[in-house]
């Protein structure tokens, strides 16, 4: 379940979405090349932007009348996603199957399994006012300094080269 900035609510159903209107239930339509098989998870980001977590084909983004991909081909280290999380720098944390992902600026950057100390899938990602990131799966749950990912992704290098 997610709000939309408008108050909408929304809801998954298998492979469909539908919006809470006037007290009713509305299928919400998506184009063809649009394949959800079991939807996990949505949310709607600080931009009012649609993500959907979807159990074979990766995370989606609506913005406006566009969808944007993101699958193992961008770098997800799974299409089975359960969850995302957005931090307080607009960045994407992606719990998969294969471990945790972020998206930042249309990059994916998967982290490997030996570099977090975990070895599963993440089912959940929550980030605390302290900077650190917790991930609970299928191994417990971890507590990770999300600057320390960010480092590892190579955003600390960049912000120092400016």
């Amino acid at each position: 379940l997610a709000f939309d900035k408008t108050g909408v609510l929304w809801t998954a159903v298998g492979g469909n979405l539908y919006r809470r209107i006037d007290d009713r239930w509305h299928a919400f339509k998506w184009p063809d090349e649009v394949v959800f098989e079991e939807v996990r998870y949505i949310h709607f980001d600080s931009q009012d932007r649609l993500w959907v977590c979807d159990k074979e084909t990766g995370v989606h983004r609506l913005d406006g009348a566009a969808w944007k991909s993101f699958t193992m081909n961008e770098g997800l280290p799974s299409n089975e996603v359960w969850f995302i999380h957005e931090d307080s720098d607009q960045g994407f944390w992606i719990g998969s199957a294969g471990g945790l992902s972020r998206i930042k600026d249309d990059r994916v950057h998967g982290f490997r399994p030996e570099a977090l100390g975990w070895p599963g899938l993440v089912y959940h990602v929550l980030e605390d006012d302290l900077g650190f990131l917790w991930l609970s799966g299928n191994q417990g749950i971890l507590r990770v300094r999300r600057f320390d990912l960010d480092e590892i992704a190579g955003e600390y290098l960049e912000f120092m080269k400016k």
